[in-house]
């Protein structure tokens, strides 16, 4: 397929990371590069920068392990790293906000990641976050790693930003602080409570950068996707690794069509036994715990007992939340769940002026167009009663004036 835009078709972008050989940040802004087909937003931006003297870039092409691959340099100038013991995190926002020619979503971006990465320091050595000194993570190579992956991450504005799980190291790094083990303790803190592979590789895989860059960036870990591969991308990281290329992987797809696919739980219960007069509890805590939607079916059980069953669907990560309640909250002795796909609409809410009034409506979206439009049937009842007019009536009047609405906003 060929493309100059990386916004030349319908569908929404998914970018997917495979950092099975670990990731660090010059191997991202490479990786990167692979998928967009002009720079000149990455230099640009990063000409604009107040450190500008004090760095060049260049992308090269080599081949790690018969794969060809691009590498990221920053090559520091004389006298260039004048902050021998490292920047605070107010210099480093400072210097990011300055560049004139990086957008405001690539700079907040930049920022969020070196706050991130703040955090966690300062939990590795027990300070506050304004009194962290980042070392190697302020360094000017480091600062031009996040915000150029920034600026690329921007520029490519995925919708759905997917990674497999994070591979490290073991054995011993030389630092800044000295010898430390690796993971380094600042790339543990980062990436606790995401999916990581513990290799036997004996070599520094995950950098704090690389690891801040991906959690800062990543919406889902280790899920099914599908759509169709559009471009791929491999960035090179500095070392050679026996048996294993050393390279990091991005792919971009897209979506047929939907803004959504992902894999959801369907968690279900039988019951005969209980109160139909607690389900006005049940239905409302699933909810506030997480789960998208909740059900009750009438079906005969064992014996010719009227029953009911109860289905939760629910994001997956919810699942134990969502069975504990319905074993401690309902009768029931046990539950089955089973994974299942769906595809949904985008949606949002907008408030649209009426002659009855302000009423927010929820609008059901399908590549940019508004497919289906409904009020809560909470405002529609509550402007009844305000007004005087029936139900029926005030139901009428707002779908005609929700369609009027589109159609203007359509034109």
């Amino acid at each position: 397929m060929t493309e100059n835009k990386i916004n030349d078709y319908n569908g929404e972008k998914i970018l997917y990371i495979e950092p099975y050989s670990g990731i660090a940040g010059d191997m991202f802004v490479a990786a990167l590069s692979g998928l967009i087909p002009n720079l000149n937003v990455l230099y640009n931006g990063l000409k604009s920068l107040p450190i500008k003297n004090d760095f060049e870039i260049n992308f090269e092409d080599i081949s790690k392990n018969g794969i060809k691959s691009k590498r990221f340099n920053v090559e520091l100038l004389t006298n260039s790293n004048k902050h021998g013991h490292g920047r605070h995190l107010n210099d480093i926002i400072s210097i990011i906000n300055s560049g004139d020619s990086i957008s405001e979503k690539a700079k907040n971006l930049a920022i969020k990641v070196f706050h991130n990465l703040a955090i966690a320091e300062a939990a590795v050595h027990g300070k506050e976050i304004s009194q962290v000194h980042f070392h190697e993570v302020g360094a000017i190579d480091a600062i031009v790693d996040i915000t150029s992956a920034s600026i690329l991450v921007s520029e490519l504005n995925p919708g759905t930003i997917i990674s497999a799980p994070i591979s490290v190291g073991q054995g011993t790094i030389k630092c800044a602080h000295g010898i430390l083990p690796v993971p380094c303790p600042a790339t543990v803190e980062i990436i606790k409570g995401y999916p990581v592979n513990y290799t036997a590789v004996n070599s520094e895989l995950t950098t704090p950068t690389g690891a801040a860059i991906l959690t800062t960036i990543t919406n889902k870990w280790n899920t099914t996707h599908s759509g169709t591969l559009i471009k791929s991308g491999y960035g090179a990281g500095t070392k050679d690794i026996e048996n294993i290329a050393n390279v990091l992987r991005v792919s971009l797809l897209k979506t047929e069509q939907f803004n959504s696919n992902e894999e959801i739980t369907v968690i279900e219960c039988n019951v005969d036994d209980y109160p139909g007069e607690h389900l006005s509890f049940l239905g409302p805590n699933l909810l506030a715990n997480g789960a998208l939607d909740f059900a009750v079916i009438p079906i005969t059980m064992k014996k010719g007992r009227q029953g009911m069953l109860i289905q939760v669907l629910c994001p997956i990560d919810t699942v134990k939340k969502i069975t504990k309640i319905l074993l401690t909250e309902t009768t029931t002795l046990g539950i089955r769940y089973r994974n299942e796909k769906r595809i949904i609409l985008d949606r949002k809410f907008e408030l649209i002026d009426t002659p009855l009034g302000k009423i927010k409506v929820k609008l059901a979206i399908l590549n940019g167009k508004i497919l289906k439009a409904k009020p809560e049937q909470a405002e529609i009842e509550n402007i009844s009663k305000s007004s005087g007019i029936t139900y029926y009536e005030t139901d009428r009047l707002l779908n005609y004036c929700i369609q009027q609405w589109i159609m203007k906003n359509e034109q």
